[in-house]
């Protein structure tokens, strides 16, 4: 499945303390792990960089290096990729090098607003990834001791809510989740839970036949449950579930009670300048949820 991580760190998100996992990693299923940094450049210097910044990323290369878990095989330890420049370049160069099943991401909790006052790199390069990217909430990787956090990277796939849309004919994000399970040999993923929610603040008014309407749903999310089985190993068990409410709220709701490791999420709009005017669920999670979110590229 996910055999080749590539994490990206700015060295405030604790991301950079994964390198303290690297068998724990490799236990979950993990063969080649990377990291990048970008060390941002605003000078104007025509002919090459300054000379100051080969000395800026010696310092970043020895900070990643400080916190790689110590004596481990020549085949764990990773790659790390250190450049002067626009993170959102640097990450893109990266990516192409490295050539990742998924990309790590850290991602600070903010509201739309804040978000476009003063940026995301990761809502910004959401858009332009043909990969699937796994954000993190920064206080993660940063609060939690070394052995909460080994623990928390082997089973950092382990189990995933994956939110359903009855009404759409055409399960994308099933479909993605279906493809990322069946590559690969790693062990990483043990559980689903598809999830649907039907929505008691839509125009749409329940009659008195609201437990016909819970009921035909559970069926039809119990036949795609079943039609995922039938895709994927025999070895990830799926369930289903179908809640009644606002989606943001049930979604996290049932990631809480369920022991939920990654939500996981895909989306046209996330990212984009008109989801100011089309709300997104997906980027609601992925500003709101303090669960890890895995987003999967949409489709064109």
């Amino acid at each position: 499945m996910f055999e080749r991580v590539l994490v990206a760190t700015d060295f405030e998100d604790g991301l950079y303390r994964f390198g303290l996992c690297l068998q724990s990693f490799h236990d979950s299923g993990v063969r080649h792990l990377g990291f990048v940094h970008a060390i941002p450049w605003k000078g104007n210097q025509v002919g090459g960089l300054p000379p100051s910044m080969d000395a800026e990323k010696s310092e970043a290369l020895a900070y990643i290096q400080r916190y790689l878990q110590p004596d481990v095989p020549e085949e764990l330890k990773p790659e790390i990729v250190v450049q002067v420049g626009k993170p959102s370049e640097v990450i893109q160069q990266a990516i192409a090098s490295f050539k990742p099943d998924v990309m790590v991401l850290g991602m600070p909790s903010r509201s739309l607003l804040a978000e476009k006052v003063f940026g995301s790199t990761t809502i910004g390069l959401i858009p332009q990834l043909d990969i699937p990217v796994l954000i993190v909430r920064p206080p993660m990787a940063s609060a939690l001791t070394e052995a909460e956090l080994n623990l928390r990277c082997r089973d950092l796939f382990d189990y995933w809510l994956v939110p359903c849309d009855l009404e759409n004919v055409t399960q994308t994000l099933l479909s993605k989740v279906s493809e990322s399970l069946r590559k690969g040999e790693g062990r990483q993923t043990q559980k689903l839970l598809l999830l649907h929610i039907m929505e008691t603040t839509s125009s749409r008014r329940f009659g008195t036949d609201v437990d016909a309407q819970l009921n035909a749903a559970r069926e039809k999310l119990a036949a795609l449950g079943a039609e995922l089985a039938n895709q994927i190993p025999d070895t990830v068990k799926v369930t289903t579930e179908v809640r009644l409410g606002s989606p943001v709220k049930e979604i996290l709701s049932t990631a809480q009670d369920y022991d939920i490791t990654a939500i996981a999420t895909t989306s046209r709009n996330t990212g984009r300048i008109w989801e100011w005017t089309v709300p997104s669920v997906a980027g609601e999670l992925l500003r709101r949820s303090w669960h890890a979110v895995l987003f999967f590229p949409a489709s064109d």
